[in-house]
C-alpha cells in the first residue's frame, strides 16, 4: 500500500514518511497540494 504524506514541514514530513516506511508503507512526499495532486495523479 502506497500513503501520500502533503505537509508543507520538512522535518514533519520526513517524520511521518520514516515512521510509515518502517511500517512497511510505500510512502510518496509532496511539500504543497499542487504537488500532491501530481503525485496522486502518477501511475
Amino acid at each position: 500500500m502506497t500513503i501520500l504524506i502533503a505537509e508543507d514541514e520538512p522535518d514533519i514530513r520526513a517524520m511521518l514518511g520514516d515512521y510509515l516506511t518502517g511500517e512497511g508503507y510505500d510512502v510518496l512526499e509532496a511539500a504543497t497540494g499542487r504537488e500532491a495532486v501530481a503525485r496522486g495523479a502518477e501511475p
